[in-house]
């Protein structure tokens, strides 16, 4: 594992991007570019992971791949751009091959007539755009970016659980494009491209075995071309990712990055399964953040990361390297209800996802209503676990973007199919079972008898109720 040394100026907005018009004035000269029409430019930093496909059919003139792309629902190891290349060759739309396709990416697709950008199913890598401009973070949009003071005064920002909902960004005129979402940049067009088809019934044994192949799949392919970096915790989704990585376990190296308190479960749990299973793990302090490291941190960010993620980033430091890649178990709650209003819900409710905001004026309202507006006709329980994958990464987004600052950043559980398996099952066996410890029992059972860190979430459920809502209002 390479240790890296960091200059501000060679590490500026490290692993980002920005397509703008011709002839716009762009300020990093070092960076790399790429004309993709008439009209556009390319322009991304010399890290950034950057694969071109040219295209046959004769629509299609280019696919550029940035960020991380793999094909696991593939029995063996098929390099994504020959995926996709002979997919388009053979006239499908990106739309057709897109539920396959996992890692953390952004795919523009250049046409004859126009330059569309695709987001990855959660849209972890964040993709922000202005007019006739889209980037990776707000501010290589433009240099002028003003922050928007009427948000910042109904929604004062800097709670660690607070996040900007559906396409809201603190800054004027800049939209997030949200998850499954395609923008058109000729036309300015957004439109959603996933999902829009109904999930299909699937016996609760038949999604253990499709859902761990696809986990698995996704960090054995992966391996093969980055050093893969694994979060271990003593939580549900750092396990399911330790169990799908068991074939390549002696390949790979695990962390944990320990708190103040050297007793917490995390760290004991997490050095209790490296010792029982011999794995090459090693335990982080948290180190005092320095400065000019927060202040690269936040550009990459644009802001947007707050809270734990900041205190930890000259820890971060210690672990990057130019084709390092951070396996982590964001989105692991896709596989339980963690939106639900209640078990077997028969419609969606907006609240759900209001009531992650304690402070809720209009904008906010506003945003959690566009992206409802762009929910498809599914199910209920598919919606929900929609609301999970596509706002909730919201949260995320902009943390792994800051994290780019140091290495790449996968989640095995960022893949559609895996959604769709799991919003297909019999609502009755997925409620009696527990899906991610069922997930580690298929794929590495023993890792069973290390426990698991209790679950701090639902702690408000100890207040009485009415209290609970006295508390709710006076936050509204």
């Amino acid at each position: 594992m390479t240790i890296t040394s960091f200059s501000q100026n060679k590490y500026k907005f490290r692993r980002q991007w920005v397509i703008l018009r011709k002839n716009s004035d762009f300020y990093y000269k070092n960076w790399n570019n790429v004309v993709l029409s008439k009209d556009f430019v390319l322009y991304y930093h010399p890290d950034l992971n950057v694969r071109m496909i040219n295209i046959s059919e004769p629509k299609v003139k280019r696919i550029i791949i940035l960020g991380i792309l793999l094909v696991p629902h593939l029995d063996t190891l098929l390099e994504s751009t020959n995926f996709i290349k002979k997919s388009l060759d053979i006239g499908n739309e990106i739309d057709d091959f897109c539920e396959f396709l996992s890692g953390s990416y952004v795919i523009v697709l250049c046409e004859s007539e126009s330059i569309s950008i695709f987001t990855d199913p959660a849209a972890l890598r964040g993709v922000y755009y202005s007019s006739y401009s889209v980037a990776s973070t707000p501010l290589l949009i433009s240099k002028n970016v003003e922050r928007d003071k009427d948000l910042d005064s109904c929604f004062p920002f800097g709670s660690s659980d607070e996040w900007y909902p559906g396409d809201l960004t603190p800054y004027k005129n800049i939209r997030a494009l949200m998850a499954n979402h395609k923008l058109n940049l000729t036309t300015g067009v957004i439109e959603r491209f996933w999902p829009k088809k109904s999930t299909q019934n699937i016996s609760y044994s038949d999604a253990l075995e499709k859902v761990s192949k696809i986990l698995r799949n996704t960090l054995e392919y992966a391996s093969k071309e980055w050093d893969l970096i694994v979060s271990l915790t003593g939580g549900k989704d750092t396990r399911v990712n330790l169990s799908a990585s068991r074939n390549i376990k002696n390949s790979l190296h695990y962390f944990t990055i320990a708190d103040k308190d050297l007793k917490n479960c995390d760290y004991v749990l997490s050095k209790r399964l490296a010792d029982t299973f011999n794995l090459n793990h090693k335990v982080y302090p948290i180190l005092r953040p320095e400065k000019w490291l927060l202040k690269l941190y936040d550009q990459n960010s644009s802001f947007m990361s707050i809270g734990k993620r900041r205190e930890i980033v000259s820890t971060c430091n210690l672990l990057s390297g130019h084709n390092t890649v951070h396996v982590n178990g964001n989105l692991g709650a896709i596989c339980k209800s963690f939106y639900w209003h209640r078990k077997k819900p028969k419609n969606v409710k907006i609240e759900s996802l209001l009531k992650e905001f304690y402070n809720r004026p209009v904008k906010i309202k506003y945003a959690v209503n566009r992206w409802f507006q762009s929910l498809p006709d599914v199910s209920p329980i598919t919606a929900y676990n929609l609301m999970y994958l596509e706002q909730r990464s919201r949260w995320m987004s902009p943390g792994e973007t800051g994290s780019q600052l140091f290495y790449e950043s996968l989640s095995p559980f960022n893949n559609r199919l895996i959604l769709e398996i799991v919003s297909s099952i019999n609502v009755n066996e997925f409620l009696k079972n527990d899906f991610l410890v069922s997930l580690v029992d298929f794929m590495w059972p023993e890792l069973l008898d290390v426990s698991y860190c209790k679950n701090g979430r639902n702690w408000t459920k100890k207040i009485p109720k009415r209290l609970r809502e006295r508390l709710k209002k006076n936050f509204r």
